[in-house]
């Protein structure tokens, strides 16, 4: 569910305003305040409903999910090329 690596990992600088260092950086691939709220977590009830309907819609241009796609596929490749120079095999 969740990836974390250090800011000064190559390829990746997490740097945040007013901290000197690199930071950990987090990439979750779960919804966790879904399942907190599915699973009655942190004070959740039946009654509680999340802050955005389930059937609304959005609208997004074509050529911004391209550009989405595309840089999804980028980053998705650097952190295949790193985990594979790191020995996990995953390049």
């Amino acid at each position: 569910g969740m990836w974390q690596h250090h800011g000064d990992a190559r390829g990746f600088v997490g740097r945040v305003d007013g901290i000197s260092v690199p930071v950990d950086i987090n990439a979750c691939y779960r919804d966790y305040p879904e399942i907190i709220r599915a699973n009655l977590l942190n004070g959740w009830t039946d009654r509680d409903e999340p802050g955005v309907p389930k059937d609304e819609m959005i609208s997004i241009l074509k050529p911004e999910l391209e550009r989405l796609r595309d840089d999804l596929a980028a980053a998705l490749g650097a952190v295949k090329q790193l985990l594979g120079e790191l020995g996990h095999g995953a390049a």
